[in-house]
């Protein structure tokens, strides 16, 4: 195929795949009518489209399409060529991704900021976090809060608090707001420092309402049974989703409030919010407590199964637990006998 390629049947082969990938999906299509590619750049973003939507196993086939250093005819521009860094890097092609460094510096583009950008989310992303730091550290033009947030988020996946802590800190000294995703990525660190310290921070930047925010910093608060803070912080979230909502269910099951929880479900279910699994493993959690009554566990129990969660470990966990608290004991034992997973939790 190589040699095909290499003998004029390259642009043929680039344009049978380009050909399958716009009769496989009208979003592709659409893309790529946008792009309105020059046919020397389409090897290119064939490559990308491939990447980007998983298609790995072809990874090996297209590169001499698109590498110069294989002979091919296909030529990169910085705009595709961090495109193509930023799919590998959301598929996790680690080998590929070195590949496309190493032609950074062949072609030019290893001075570009958005490649350098690019580079350094993917290697951190990689949780390559001394390849990452290094790239980082070689261009000032490089530290935006993209590539800042990046960074933070390499730093806690790999465990390395205090330096995710201490580029948090930085960030601010470089006088660069962080937003809500880099908000949202350094309160996983809040085991090491309490949540109210970053919540003074987020409502200094006015991320106090942004809905990824805040269902950060509720969850931290409820983590540490705060209920009067995460309270608040919900109250003023400017959207509520599922994720938020649920978060709030397991506060009042961790404190064991079950009027309190099975109150938020109702008012999440009155707004027309599509309750999960995680919200059913909440509230049904709440309704373990010993105060809650015995048929508002039942009719949960119901709506489970109408909403065809039953099936769901979490939720089959939760409700053996349930039954087996209040003294059910043969209704506990053939839901764990129904469920064939029967988990540790369980």
């Amino acid at each position: 195929m190589a040699a095909i390629a290499r003998g004029g049947g390259g642009v043929w082969v680039v344009e049978m795949l380009a050909r399958r990938i716009r009769e496989a999906s009208p979003e592709r299509t659409k893309v790529w009518m946008e792009h309105r590619a020059p046919r020397q750049e389409r090897g290119v973003l064939v490559l990308y489209y491939l990447c980007r939507n998983g298609q790995l196993e072809h990874l090996h086939f297209m590169e001499f399409l698109c590498i110069p250093s294989r002979g091919c005819t296909s030529e990169l521009t910085q705009a595709t060529f961090t495109k193509l860094i930023k799919a590998c890097a959301d598929n996790r092609e680690l080998g590929f991704t070195k590949q496309l460094h190493s032609c950074a510096f062949k072609t030019g583009f290893a001075s570009d900021t958005s490649t350098l950008t690019g580079l350094v989310i993917a290697y951190a992303k990689y949780k390559q976090m001394e390849v990452a730091h290094g790239l980082f550290s070689l261009v000032p033009e490089v530290h935006t809060v993209v590539s800042w947030t990046a960074m933070v988020g390499g730093y806690l996946e790999n465990g390395m608090t205090e330096q995710a802590l201490h580029g948090f800190r930085n960030m601010w000294r470089e006088d660069i707001k962080p937003n809500e995703f880099t908000f949202s990525t350094i309160l996983t660190a809040a085991p090491v420092l309490p949540p109210s310290q970053f919540h003074a921070q987020a409502i200094k930047a006015g991320y106090e309402s942004s809905p990824k925010v805040g269902t950060a910093l509720l969850t931290e608060y409820v983590k540490l049974r705060c209920m009067e803070e995460a309270t608040k912080i919900f109250s003023l979230m400017d959207e509520k989703d599922t994720v938020s909502w649920s978060a709030m269910l397991m506060g009042y099951a961790q404190i064991g409030d079950s009027e309190g929880a099975a109150r938020l479900f109702r008012r999440m279910t009155q707004q027309g919010l599509e309750p999960n699994e995680f919200t059913f493993f909440g509230v049904l959690n709440a309704c373990s407590s010993p105060t809650a009554a015995v048929e508002q566990g039942k009719q949960l129990h119901g709506l489970v199964i109408k909403s065809c969660f039953d099936n769901a470990s979490c939720v089959s966990s939760a409700l053996v637990t349930m039954y087996a608290r209040r003294g059910d004991i043969d209704h506990a034992f053939k839901l764990f006998m129904r469920h064939t997973e029967g988990d540790i939790v369980s």
